[in-house]
């Protein structure tokens, strides 16, 4: 089968699926909870742009968290080395680019 046919008899909330994480691994609630540190470490921050660099993985959890839903894999396709741009208000944060592939002044 492919891998569309495999996603469509998975639930769409990663957390309803079948954890077979591997002993010593992450599973996606795992990772999605160090989204979380994360973005509550950058919210008491001092910083004003911080640059992070990571796979699409822990990406699709940054989505999953800050849209408040579960992530539906066919959604977001990303680009490779694509950058995707997160702002914090003050409040919450939001989405501000997808896939960007121009330079950044």
């Amino acid at each position: 089968k492919t891998w569309d046919e495999v996603g469509d008899f998975q639930p769409a909330d990663p957390a309803k699926r079948p954890d077979y994480t591997a002993f010593g691994g992450e599973n996606v609630e795992i990772v999605c909870d160090r989204v979380r540190e994360f973005l509550h470490l950058l919210e008491n921050s001092d910083y004003q742009y911080v640059a992070a660099f990571s796979h699409f993985g822990f990406m699709k959890c940054m989505l999953r968290v800050i849209l408040g839903t579960a992530y539906d894999h066919k959604a977001v396709k990303a680009e490779n080395c694509a950058v995707f741009v997160f702002e914090y208000d003050g409040q919450r944060w939001s989405i501000a680019a997808l896939n960007y592939m121009k330079s950044i002044d």
